[in-house]
Parts: structure tokens; sequence; C-alpha cells
């Protein structure tokens, strides 16, 4: 669907999207939160959010766990944008349509079934609706193998929602060229480009299979290809130019028509002005991890999650965190138990690099044989780990920095000898190439150190400052200093 502004032709279509929109139309963004999220969005994508116009005024909705039990919320075409207790979030909107639950809560929800509405096209489409994919479409939603990539998606569903296996496909668009691990489906490139363009956190994982269905767009049947996600439903459509050939559903103004349409925990009421019990310099409790563990490692990953490792002798843990939804999921665990102080860092192309440790010979009391040279590798989108090449030097504790240049930077540590607790601080320095799978030594700092940390520096040096600097049973003397390396 195209903005009017820029799509003077669809004059006609524009009409039908504005005697589709919600009756309280906006006259202004419900909080400036809303309105630098939205400003944010439409540098993303065109018609990220949609006009202003055919948005509805803010409104009071049930939360569970929101100050006074309501929240601040504003729909717009394409989604919704929430304010529960100063956070500001989005919802998985369309996975609430076809679970058939409305979301009151972290952990609360309302039963309440998915509506009979199009999923993509003119807002007087006969389907397939939410509905209908919900129950003959039912297949779409179950966990599916990994295609291989350029497999041409050619699955069509009719207008009730029925699959109809074996169609045409639209073009080479509609190759499969990336697998959601996490929801276990497979991904068209161009939904899997657009979805990097905008960011996962605006679209969510896959949470069905793509499909095919003949739709009207702006009066004009069309063969289009259609995907659910978890919080939006993306389209393909062949005839529309660059850059509308994948668009994002109206699913706000689906969403509103369907909570709204029985009233479900719809409370108008004004914004509260009561200071907000989390926000900006505040701490809130999150939701705890899958599996309790201990000398963890936390990496921000591109796509807005968090990867975190931990272990001991039980065994490694791998875990990820979704900040928008506050939730924890396992994933794949690294093949070498690394033990206590290891250390992880983000490389350029959004994988993570984990080395060092003590591996499993380190037990509880924190008595070690000896330190690791072994380096992995984590790909999250795949969701597996791979063989890097080893150090030159074995060591746990030491520092792990990525550098501009897309190389990673590791610094002392201890060589960990002995079953006594003993430390053997190192001076050695290394350099590892991404590209090349390579680890080379350079030149060694003036002191060894292990627990020591490590900053990377605007001008691309790297400042090292103190910890332990003897080799000793584990003591805790603190021995600042500073000093860079290139």
């Amino acid at each position: 669907m195209r903005r009017w502004r820029v799509w003077m032709a669809f004059l006609p279509f524009l009409s039908l999207l504005l005697l589709a929109a919600p009756g309280d139309a906006a006259s202004a963004f419900a909080n400036p939160a809303f309105q630098a999220q939205w400003q944010q969005g439409e540098t993303l994508a065109p018609n990220f959010w949609g006009p202003l116009p055919t948005a509805t005024e803010g409104r009071q909705e049930s939360y569970k766990e929101a100050q006074g039990g309501t929240r601040l919320v504003q729909y717009f075409d394409k989604g919704r944008m929430e304010l529960t207790n100063g956070v500001l979030t989005n919802g998985l909107l369309a996975t609430e349509m076809f679970r058939g639950q409305v979301q009151v809560g972290d952990a609360t929800f309302q039963p309440q079934a998915p509506p009979a509405i199009p999923v993509a096209g003119d807002p007087d489409n006969p389907g397939p609706t939410y509905a209908g994919l919900a129950t003959a479409g039912a297949a779409l939603f179950v966990a599916a193998a990994s295609k291989p990539v350029g497999f041409t998606v050619t699955t069509t569903v009719d207008a009730g929602g029925a699959i109809i296996p074996g169609g045409n496909s639209v073009n080479s668009a509609t190759t499969i060229a990336a697998f959601d691990a996490t929801t276990q489906h497979n991904v068209p490139g161009s939904f899997a480009q657009y979805r990097d363009q905008v960011g996962l956190a605006a679209i969510g994982y896959a949470l069905s299979e793509p499909f095919l269905a003949k739709v009207k767009v702006a009066g004009a049947g069309r063969l289009v290809m259609v995907q659910v996600f978890e919080r939006r439903v993306l389209t393909y459509t062949a005839e529309n130019s660059d850059p509308y050939k994948v668009e994002m559903g109206n699913i706000g103004q689906h969403y509103y028509q369907w909570r709204h349409a029985s009233g479900t925990s719809s409370i108008p009421s004004p914004v509260p002005t009561t200071a907000p019990s989390t926000g900006p310099g505040m701490w809130t409790a999150a939701a705890s991890l899958v599996t309790a563990t201990r000398a963890t490692v936390s990496v921000p990953l591109k796509d807005g999650a968090v990867l975190v490792i931990g272990g001991n002798t039980g065994g490694q843990v791998a875990e990820r965190y979704n900040p928008a939804r506050n939730v924890w999921s396992a994933v794949t665990v690294p093949p070498t138990n690394h033990g206590d102080g290891f250390v992880a860092t983000l490389l350029a192309d959004g994988r993570v690099l984990l080395l060092g440790g003590t591996g499993s010979a380190c037990t509880n009391s924190g008595r070690c044989l000896i330190a690791l040279k072994t380096a992995e590798i984590y790909d999250p989108v795949a969701n597996v780990w791979i063989a890097a090449a080893s150090m030159n030097v074995q060591r746990h504790d030491c520092t792990v920095t990525l550098l501009p240049d897309g190389q990673v930077l590791v610094v002392g540590g201890s060589t960990a000898s002995g079953t006594d607790g003993t430390y053997a601080a190192t001076a050695s320095v290394e350099r590892y190439n991404p590209a090349a799978n390579t680890w080379t030594t350079v030149a060694s700092v003036a002191t060894p150190r292990y627990g020591h940390a490590a900053t990377l520096l605007n001008d691309g040096t790297v400042a090292r400052r103190g910890r332990h600097y003897r080799s000793r049973p584990r003591q805790y003397p603190c021995a600042p200093c500073l000093c860079r390396a290139v």
C-alpha cells in the first residue's frame, strides 16, 4: 500500500483505507516517544507505520504489570505503540491474532477467536483471513524442515485459507534464502532482505511458511506472496515498483478492529500523570535464564538480542535473550566446555567468537589443570557453532577486543598450570583474522596480567588496565596501569 503523498494515482485505494481506519482518527501523537519512534521508522522504509491521519487517538488498555493496571497505546496502520511503566514496546500483534490470544499482561492472555479479516490487500478482499489461515491453513504454522537455498515457494492458499500445494511461483524473489531456527520456518530472500533493512525487532521471526495467494491490491487482482511473522505480515507483489514490492500488511489496523470490536480490555481514559515506576536511570527485573549458570559472558547481537554463555564443570550453557519479549530461549551450546575464564566478542559479520577458558579440568573450587587454546565461532542466524583456528597460547581470563579493521586483539590472561590453584600471568598478545581464520603473535605488553580489562579508544588503540600481575595463587591485588597495544 502506498503513501498518498507519493502515489497520487492510488487515491481511490486510499479512500478504501480511510474507510477502514478506526473511527477515533488521531489528531496528534499520543506521546512524544511515539512520535520519535514513528519518525525513526519512516527513515527505515516507506510507509513503515502509516500516516498519522489514519492512526487512532491514544487510549488506555488493560495490562496487568502496568502501573494502575493500564497502559497508553496508539494504533497505526502497520502496528501499535505501547508505553508500559515508561518502557516503549510494540507487541506481538500477529502472534496474538493467529493464536487467538489477547495479551493483557506479561504472561496473561484472554482467549478471542482469530478475526475474519483479510491478511493482505484491500479491506474488501474475501480472504485469506486470519481465521481461515489459523484453521484451514494451520499446517503452515507447524515447524518445518529447512529448505535448500534456492527452493521456490509454490504453495498457494485459497480465500478460505485452504492449502493448495504445487502452484506457480511469482518469480525469483520467492526463492528461499534463510531459515529461522528459533521458530523453524523458511524465509524467502525478498523478506529476509527487507527484515535485515528494518530490523528483526520490527518484524520478528517467521511464524508460518511463506505462501502465495490471489488478493486485490488497489482494486486489481494480484498473485501475492505472503508470510506471517511474530509482529507483522509481509507481502511481496511483483507488479509493484521498488521500494514497494515488499510491504507490511495493516496489522495495527486489523488488530484494533479485532480487539476493540467487542471491547476486549478497552478502557478509554486520560493519560496517567503519575511518575512511572521504571524508566531511564532505573532498574527493573527481567525474566530469569532457563538454566542457572555461572562464569557468564554476554554479547549483544546485531538483531538486538543478547547471547549469554555460561559454564562450569557441569557443562556449558548458551541462551538467547529477547529484550522486546523479555524471554530467554536455549540455543546450541559450544562443542567445547570452556569451563571458566573464557571470553567472547561480536565479530563484524554478526557472528560471535568464543575463546580460551579453563575447560572441564576446572573444579568448582577454582583449581584448574590447564587453560585452553580453543576458539569457536557461533552463527546466531543458523544457530550453529563452528571450530576456529586455535590460539598460539593457551589462556583464560584474558581480554578480547574487536578492532576497527574487523580483526580481534587478545591480550594477556593466565596459562594456568598445576592443580593447586596457581595462576601464571602472561604478557603475550595475539591478533585473530576472521576472514583468514588465522592467529598472529604480535608484540607483548610490558606487564603480564590476567583478570584485567581492555577498552577500544576512539583513535583505534586499545587501553588495558590492571588487576592481577603476578604468578601466584588466586588473590586479588589491584594494580592500576594504563597501556596501549596497536
